[in-house]
């Protein structure tokens, strides 16, 4: 589901709860956190690598927007897609 700026500034942890992740598009997704100074939103870019989860830390909302972290997400899985270690390392070997 795409997520909007209502809807994030809405955003709170469930019940008994200190954190909730939500995901946007992409493999954005938001990370809600109580804590001792109230409500904080994170953007994380989530992508599987090597059969884990691979974590980027885009930045805090609303100081990076959901259109900028949008972007970023979106270069971060571009540059994903173009760069494969593994077939670079076959072209070292073989170049």
């Amino acid at each position: 589901m795409a997520l909007t700026d209502t809807t994030i500034r809405t955003l709170k942890p469930d019940a008994g709860k200190s954190e909730k992740l939500v995901a946007d598009v992409g493999g954005l997704y938001i990370r809600v956190r109580r804590g001792k100074g109230g409500i904080s939103r994170t953007w994380q870019h989530r992508r599987k690598k090597g059969g884990r989860i691979a974590v980027t830390t885009l930045g805090g909302y609303p100081d990076l927007s959901l259109r900028d972290s949008r972007l970023q997400a979106a270069e971060i899985a571009t540059k994903r897609s173009v760069y494969n270690p593994t077939v670079a390392e076959a072209a070292e070997h073989n170049g």
